[in-house]
C-alpha cells in the first residue's frame, strides 16, 4: 500500500539524481528490503544510489535470491543487537559435518555450524551484518567474514537456549534505546490527525510488554 504513494516520487523531476535511502526494522525490515530490490530491478534508480539498513529483519529469501539482491542493491547493510533471535529466522540450512574442516580450524568448540553457502535450497541472509553484541551504545562489527552474509564470528555463531528465549526476544526491541530515552512520548502515544501528542490513557500505544 506505502509503495502506491510512495512510486511517484521517482517521477518528480525535483528527485532526480538523488539517492535514496530504505529502512525498516523486523517485518519492516522485510518490506524495506522488497522496496530496495524494485526501486533497483525496476531501474527507478542506479544501484550504487540505493542504500539499505534493516534492524533485526528476518531471512527473506534462498541463496539465490540473496545473491541477486546483492547485485541490485551492492550497499545494503543488516544491524542486529546482541542475541537477537528475528534474524535467525527462518532457519538456514546448516553444513554438513564434511565441509566444516575449514570452519573448526577457526571456530573451535562451537556447539553450532555455520549457515550452508552452497545450498541453493534454504533460506539466507542478504547484505552485511553489522552486530553489536552488547546494544547500539556498544562496540560494533561489520561481518565480512565467512559464510558471506552469514559471518559465523558473528550472531550467526551463537548458541540459543530455551531458558534465555526472553532475554533474546527482548534484543529484538532495544535497537533504538537513544531514540526511546529522547523522545519517549512519541512512543508511548498516538499522535492526532494535526501530529500533535495528546497524553492520555486512552491514547497511549500498545507496548510489546502488554
Amino acid at each position: 500500500m506505502i509503495w502506491k504513494h510512495a512510486k511517484y516520487i521517482f517521477y518528480n523531476p525535483g528527485y532526480s539524481g538523488l539517492k535514496v535511502f530504505v529502512t525498516g526494522h523486523s517485518l519492516g525490515a522485510v518490506y524495506a528490503s522488497l522496496a530496495a530490490f524494485k526501486i533497483s530491478y525496476s531501474k527507478y534508480r542506479d544501484g550504487k544510489d540505493i542504500f539499505l539498513y534493516t534492524f533485526g529483519g528476518p531471512r527473506i529469501g534462498s541463496l539465490e535470491f540473496a545473491k541477486n539482491f546483492d547485485k541490485l542493491v551492492p550497499n545494503s547493510y543488516r544491524v542486529v543487537v546482541g542475541t537477537d533471535i528475528i534474524v535467525h529466522f527462518p532457519p538456514c540450512k546448516k553444513m554438513k559435518e564434511r565441509n566444516l574442516k575449514f570452519y573448526k580450524k577457526i571456530f573451535r568448540k562451537r556447539k553450532s555450524k555455520p549457515c550452508d553457502p552452497y545450498d541453493y535450497n534454504g533460506y539466507y541472509h542478504h547484505g552485511v551484518e553489522v552486530w553489536y553484541p552488547l546494544g547500539t551504545k556498544s562496540k560494533y562489527f561489520i561481518c565480512n567474514g565467512y559464510p558471506k552474509n552469514e559471518d559465523f564470528g558473528c550472531s550467526d555463531g551463537l548458541v540459543y537456549y530455551k531458558r534465555k528465549f526472553l532475554e533474546n526476544r527482548r534484543n529484538h526491541s532495544i535497537y533504538f534505546l537513544d531514540l526511546t530515552d529522547k523522545y519517549a512520548d512519541i512512543f508511548l502515544y498516538k499522535p492526532n490527525i494535526k501530529c500533535s501528542l495528546r497524553k492520555s490513557p486512552k491514547n497511549r500505544r500498545i507496548q510489546l510488554g502488554d
